[in-house]
């Protein structure tokens, strides 16, 4: 348990220090950006993280459900070297269809070019799928710190040559993206060759293992296309409802939402390989326990985290963002209480469902969730304009947590999750939220310090509930 929370926290310090950096510098960035410009960085995230998916042909979730199942090393680092070699490949050749379909991605965006634009955010995509394996690697040898120093070089990189082309020579979305590439390129060489000198990945190349990874990765693909699409959807609709003003302005509460990920990826990372670990082990009634601790105290903490960004995100935006930005804080609840979620979702029913090899199944489920969110896409943004877009993630985010609970408990591996504790501090907390929602509080200090007193009382009230589930994981 022990060796969770240290980890989990190096993995959560992995993404909290690269994130806070950005976040440090996003008031900046947007003093130089217009929305925009800030737009069209955020319309491509789509483009890229499809073109990611494509690229590792999830290829990479085999290394997590696998690895533990050969039991010498040599076979491990077979299977590492018969995974890196596909995605390497695959990935060469996802770019290059790429390149030749280059019409029908222009097509996607009507005011964004394909040159650079939509150039560079493919080889900024081949380049980070040079880091997948490498990070799997460090993950499963549990190798947690090397992780953390590998992403923090990355950020520091990426963020100098952003800073000089965006602020020093004013070349505004292209700027940024062609920070992002450089830093991005040099670091995956960087470990590859890292990599390849310590001899850590063998260079060989196993048919049976690829072909048992595909038939595993093959209906997951189906499914994060699916997740794809539900996450990924919006920033194209408004920028085809709406203009790339609006994308940016959106993709900004996005981003600061997304700070919700520095917990689930965090806790993901240490947790996923002993999940399987503990999955696989044959005293299943103690392990399910130890399995329902770890889940319920994750979900607890994850939403105790909303709260917290719910409650005093919009007046951190009020306070350090540019004026022209200040709309994001409309959106930013909804996204964060999405994001809480789906990250339970993830980190808890999504990989029962993964030791239980229901991947086909559960690829049904997201394409219904995607067509759900297709259809309020639709219905929702021409009635609440970008304001339905965070609707619809909230509600598709519900669906699915709901459809996979439903699945999970009759048809998969089950560990339950103890829904009245966690209800005890859900309401509480969602009260204070729609208190200072409605009522308008005359104080005579900012708003501001005036809730972050309120989170430390709250914090103190509930110290030994905190202490206990600390002790727990």
């Amino acid at each position: 348990m022990q060796a969770i929370t240290k980890n989990t926290l190096i993995y959560s310090f992995g993404n909290i220090i690269p994130q806070t950096i950005s976040f440090l510098l996003l008031p900046i960035y947007t003093r130089y950006l217009p929305p925009d410009q800030y737009g069209i960085i955020g319309a491509l995230l789509a483009i890229q993280t499809l073109l990611t998916i494509l690229s590792t042909f999830s290829l990479e979730y085999s290394l997590m459900r696998f690895y533990y199942t050969f039991k010498t090393e040599l076979q491990q680092k077979e299977l590492f070297s018969t995974i890196a070699i596909s995605i390497i490949v695959i990935s060469f050749f996802v770019f290059i269809v790429f390149f030749l379909l280059r019409s029908v991605f222009q097509k996607i965006y009507r005011d964004i070019d394909f040159y650079p634009f939509f150039f560079i955010s493919g080889l900024i995509v081949f380049f980070q799928v040079l880091l997948v394996i490498p990070n799997n690697y460090l993950i499963l040898r549990k190798k947690a710190f090397l992780y953390f120093l590998f992403s923090l070089m990355q950020v520091v990189f990426t963020n100098v040559f952003i800073i000089w082309f965006v602020i020093i020579l004013r070349e505004n979305a292209v700027g940024m993206l062609k920070g992002r590439l450089i830093g991005t390129g040099f670091l995956s060489i960087l470990v590859l060759l890292y990599f390849f000198f310590t001899k850590r990945i063998l260079i060989t190349f196993n048919c049976s293992m690829f072909k048992e990874s595909i038939r595993f990765c093959a209906p997951m693909l189906l499914v994060i296309i699916c997740a794809w699409l539900i996450a990924q959807l919006d920033r194209i609709y408004i920028e085809n409802y709406f203009s790339l003003k609006d994308v940016g302005i959106y993709s900004l509460s996005r981003q600061l939402a997304g700070i919700m990920t520095i917990v689930t990826s965090g806790f993901a990372l240490a947790y996923r390989p002993v999940f399987f670990e503990l999955a696989n082990s044959e005293n299943q009634k103690d392990t399910k326990e130890k399995i329902s601790k770890y889940s319920n105290s994750f979900i607890i903490i994850l939403f105790f985290i909303s709260f917290i960004a719910i409650f005093i995100g919009p007046d951190v935006i009020e306070l350090i963002f540019n004026k022209k930005y200040h709309e994001a804080k409309i959106y930013f609840p909804l996204l964060v209480f999405s994001y809480a979620i789906s990250g339970t979702t993830d980190s808890t029913l999504g990989l029962y469902v993964q030791q239980s090899k229901k991947m086909f199944q559960n690829s049904l489920i997201l394409i219904s969730n995607a067509v759900l969110a297709v259809i309020l896409y639709n219905f929702l943004i021409k009635k609440y304009g970008p304001l339905g877009v965070s609707l619809t993630s909230v509600i598709s985010s519900l669906y699915l947590f709901i459809a996979a609970y439903i699945f999970v408990k009759r048809r998969c591996y089950y560990v339950p999750i103890k829904f009245k504790s966690i209800f005890i501090w859900f309401f509480p907390m969602a009260a204070i939220v729609i208190l200072f929602d409605l009522v308008n509080f005359k104080i005579f200090i900012p708003l501001i310090f005036f809730k972050i007193s309120i989170v430390l009382v709250v914090l103190f009230l509930n110290r030994n509930r905190i202490k206990s589930i600390i002790a727990i994981t």
